[in-house]
């Protein structure tokens, strides 16, 4: 009984190493991040959008938001904005600039809170 892999298991093997390390590996942290409650522009519910913004949740004990993200759901792009320290942000909405035209040209609109107050 033979236990060893087969040729074209080794290659694929090799495949897979290679996409890992050429395509997951340099976007590891992305990955990492906690982010929930996404947000879209409104005047596109329940059709297609590009962008997503999410809150962005450190890694402590309590629920809080540090932060946003925002996601480029075409081409997986993720800007991030993240509060000084000890100021912590709520769940935002997304407000369209008057006369705006593409879809991420409005405000995200957040309360924010200092942990000392």
């Amino acid at each position: 009984m033979e236990f060893g892999f087969s040729e074209e298991q080794l290659m694929l093997q090799d495949v897979a190493r290679r996409i890992a390390q050429e395509k997951i590996a340099p976007s590891a942290e992305h990955h990492d991040r906690t982010g929930e409650f996404p947000v879209i522009n409104n005047a596109l519910t329940g059709r297609k959008s590009r962008y997503s913004y999410n809150v962005a949740i450190p890694h402590m004990e309590t629920l809080r938001f540090d932060g946003l993200y925002k996601y480029d759901l075409e081409n997986g792009a993720c800007e991030t904005h993240k509060y000084a320290p000890g100021v912590y942000g709520s769940e935002p909405a997304f407000a369209q600039r008057v006369g705006g035209t593409a879809e991420d040209d409005g405000y995200l609109v957040t309360f924010t809170t200092e942990e000392g107050s």
